[in-house]
């Protein structure tokens, strides 16, 4: 399986961008290897929330251009569509990155998946998730596009292509992944939601504390590829990240969800490669949550209930939050899967009952939390 790397000449000029991500699709067979005339084309980007795509943090809308030019071109109906994290508001997030003005310019639909009717479907083989709801025009389209953008992860390590298709269930079902062990939920996920075609937005990349707050990498590269594992395991090649030790994706590859041969074309690794700092996490727990995590699904399966978060809080983490930094504007508590929020905004504290999903750190808007002892080498 073919999976291209494309150097842009000039990260500032939307021509430049326009030109790698089509040649980059040429490499893996052109767009007409995967749409065909009449087809209805979902293109899914990462749009999770208010921050630029100049700070690594959002897929580039130039990247998206070109993919729907192609799209039009080739007959289909483009359908923009996306779920920012279900406490932004989306109006906002579409706004703020002008991605409303995008869609209207070129006449097609934009889409906020956390508003779209969705149906529960069976996960085959599900081993963190037996079901996950999915929006009905996902599952009615012909075709999925999965644009997500090369960034590092508090985390997973990384989040990239079978990341980004997480945002695509809606709403509150995003956060079961983090009661249920995110790894292996993001390769259950995946075991469902299959895209056609995944291209990376690598023009401006983010390394360190990811996928909020890291700092911009001007990498200047575009990825493709048909199979959402292959592209992904490249991407790591790329940013020095053995993507053995990224959890979910040696999942996905041990269960045979990539492909034997990867074929890279365009650019080769070696002539691209730049080391990316990563959050990192204690080998102490790491190890203990992995246990946790599997014992969990194995008392998931026979009961029906998760322990998880009661064993998580004998050995996590635990955030803090920054009082000078913090606005009390209430975010954190309403992204705290625990009920009730185990967070306390206005008090500024963090009871024993968090289960260290740290979702409150990634989605805080003032970077007002933190994690001690996780550090971005």
């Amino acid at each position: 399986m073919k999976v291209a790397v494309v150097k842009v000449s000039n990260i500032g000029d939307e021509e430049s961008i326009c030109r790698g991500v089509g040649k980059a699709i040429n490499l893996v067979g052109g767009m007409r290897s995967v749409v065909k005339c009449g087809d209805m084309v979902i293109v899914k980007p990462n749009f999770f929330g208010p921050r630029s795509s100049l700070h690594g943090a959002t897929t580039n809308l130039a990247v998206v251009r070109e993919i729907v030019n192609e799209v039009i071109e080739c007959g289909a109906e483009p359908i923009i569509a996306e779920g920012p994290f279900r406490f932004y508001n989306a109006d906002l997030v579409f706004d703020t990155l002008g991605v409303r003005r995008f869609t209207q310019k070129l006449g097609i639909k934009l889409v906020n998946l956390n508003e779209e009717a969705s149906v529960e479907v069976e996960v085959p083989s599900g081993k963190a998730l037996k079901k996950i709801k999915v929006p009905k025009l996902v599952l009615d389209s012909d075709v999925l596009i999965n644009v997500p953008k090369m960034k590092t992860h508090h985390l997973t390590t990384v989040t990239l292509g079978m990341k980004n298709l997480k945002g695509v269930l809606p709403g509150a079902e995003k956060q079961q992944s983090h009661i249920h062990g995110i790894h292996q939920s993001i390769v259950d996920i995946n075991k469902i939601i299959k895209p056609e075609l995944t291209v990376v937005d690598g023009i401006v990349a983010m390394e360190g504390m990811g996928p909020t707050f890291g700092d911009r990498v001007e990498l200047g590269l575009v990825v493709a590829g048909r199979n959402v594992v292959d592209v992904d395991k490249v991407c790591c090649e790329i940013m020095e990240v053995d993507p053995f030790h990224v959890e979910h994706l040696r999942i996905a590859l041990e269960e045979g969800l990539g492909s034997n041969n990867v074929e890279v074309v365009g650019e080769q690794i070696n002539s691209v490669r730049r080391k990316f700092r990563v959050p990192r996490e204690s080998g102490t727990y790491l190890y203990l949550s992995n246990i946790a995590q599997r014992f969990d699904r194995l008392v998931y399966r026979i009961s029906g209930k998760n322990i998880f978060p009661f064993l998580s809080s004998m050995f996590g983490k635990r955030p803090r939050i920054d009082k000078k930094k913090c606005v009390k504007c209430g975010i954190c508590e309403k992204t705290c899967i625990v009920s009730p929020p185990a967070i306390d905004c206005k008090a500024g504290k963090i009871s024993h009952r968090c289960v260290d999903c740290l979702l409150c750190m990634e989605q805080c808007p003032k970077n007002a939390i933190s994690v001690r002892g996780l550090v971005a080498k």
